[in-house]
């Protein structure tokens, strides 16, 4: 199976965006080929400083998704 990992940012408003972590070069969705690998990559981003955005209310979540069970509209950038 492959992963992908879902960030949820949240606003206030309340306001919620869902996207999938990206490659470096922002072309396409970074996958894993396994859970593990998915969940470890989570961890490097909780452990990484984040800025938050305008409006932005916290950093965001993260959750390793298989790519077949995604939402429509994520399962396009995937």
């Amino acid at each position: 199976m492959t992963y992908v990992i879902v960030t949820t940012r949240e606003f206030y408003g309340p306001e919620t965006h869902r996207s999938l972590v990206m490659t470096e070069n922002g072309q396409r969705a970074r996958t894993f080929a396994t859970l593990a690998a998915a969940r470890a990559h989570i961890s490097d981003l909780d452990s990484e400083p984040y800025y938050t955005a305008h409006n932005e209310s916290s950093r965001p979540s993260y959750k390793a998704r298989r790519v077949a069970g995604l939402p429509a509209y994520l399962a396009q950038m995937a």
